[in-house]
């Protein structure tokens, strides 16, 4: 995928948002985050930074457990590239 087709994903996702359409937020930026992990891998800043979008949409519309584990599996992912001591 292209930068600027990432970049339009991510700049959809949050439209919805401010749309109140959390559920269709939820399904683009699942899209943006698989599109990141393919294009710039799984442990990519900004593939990390579009997973901690997710998750907080994941917490908005109540799927708690599943916020969770995406939050801890970004956590693992930062400490493992920038180190547990990073500020």
């Amino acid at each position: 995928k292209h930068p600027d087709t990432l970049t339009a994903l991510g700049n959809l996702a949050a439209t919805l948002h401010e749309l109140g359409r959390q559920v269709e937020a939820e399904q683009v930026e699942r899209r943006c985050m698989e599109a990141h992990e393919e294009t710039l891998g799984p442990d990519h800043p900004k593939t990390l930074a579009v997973m901690g979008i997710l998750a907080h949409t994941l917490g908005k519309l109540k799927r708690h457990l599943e916020a969770e584990s995406l939050h801890r599996r970004r956590l693992e992912a930062m400490e493992r590239t920038l180190g547990p001591e990073h500020p």
